[in-house]
């Protein structure tokens, strides 16, 4: 085999292996459980480098009942400013299915305005997830 087939051949098995992450339960609410994906949490990265007390992490919200849109699970995008103590949705898609599977009903790309964090509350659990063990910060 030559190295760059090999070569290929390995980086697209690390892409898989970004791909089939491990989701990670955090909490529940009286209809949610809450998961976050450890693998894929990052920095977030500006227009030249990466903003130290800035970190997105990936979450799913797995209902036990479907929402009015027949959404059973959604898929977000979260942004922590762990020096301040705040969140906003970057990203968000609904699904038809639990664990952000079946059919995606619904995207938004456009992020929310920031959020301060509530204590006791499922951004708050992961806030504490992103901020104290990835970054180090709080």
């Amino acid at each position: 085999m030559s190295r760059r087939v090999l070569g290929a051949l390995l980086f697209s098995m690390a892409g898989l292996a970004c791909a089939e992450s491990e989701w990670v339960w955090y909490g529940r609410t009286y209809e949610s459980n809450f998961y976050y994906d450890p693998i894929n949490i990052r920095q977030s990265v500006g227009l030249l480098t990466k903003t130290p007390n800035l970190w997105r992490a990936w979450t799913i919200e797995d209902r036990s009942r479907p929402t009015v849109l027949g959404a059973r699970s959604e898929r977000s995008l979260y942004e922590y400013d762990c020096s301040t103590n705040r969140f906003r949705v970057v990203q968000q898609e609904l699904y038809s299915d639990a664990m952000a599977s079946g059919h995606r009903l619904d995207r938004v790309t456009r992020p929310s305005d920031w959020i301060a964090v509530i204590p006791n509350t499922a951004p708050s659990l992961l806030g504490k997830v992103v901020c104290e063990e990835f970054s180090g910060s709080r």
